[in-house]
């Protein structure tokens, strides 16, 4: 009797909004749809030292109902932007190291090996009671 009850669930109430659920997915993303999605990403995530595809542009342009020399104008003050911001880079990396070097106490290896007065309960065989290192 339960698995009639539940093979009468799965068939007739399961399977069915599944079914419903996929296909109101396949209609809101037909083949032909996703070129959208693919020219969104040539237009916004290229690399900016590539050419991008006219078509990517005026497959956007027409999408959105945008102007395309608006996109093609953004494009390139991002592209500018983005070519100052890579050149900054080795300046910024420069910056890092050097506080890096100014903070490099912080990592020296007497301050690593801090000891502190507690016996360690777990090994009471311990050559170092006080060493931290060794408590861990």
């Amino acid at each position: 009797m339960l698995q009639g009850v539940k093979s009468f669930y799965r068939m007739e109430i399961a399977f069915p909004v599944i079914d419903a659920a996929l296909n109101t997915i396949d209609e809101m993303f037909k083949e032909n749809e996703l070129d959208i999605f693919q020219s969104l990403k040539d237009v916004t995530c290229s690399n900016p030292s590539k050419i991008i595809k006219h078509a990517s542009i005026q497959k956007v342009s027409e999408t959105y109902d945008l102007d395309m020399e608006k996109i093609k104008g953004e494009i390139q003050i991002f592209q500018k932007m983005y070519k100052k911001y890579i050149d900054s880079l080795p300046e910024i990396s420069t910056e890092i190291t050097e506080l890096r070097e100014r903070c490099n106490f912080l990592v020296e290896k007497e301050l690593c090996d801090l000891h502190i007065s507690i016996l360690d309960k777990t090994n009471p065989n311990s050559p170092c009671d006080t060493c931290l290192n060794c408590i861990i």
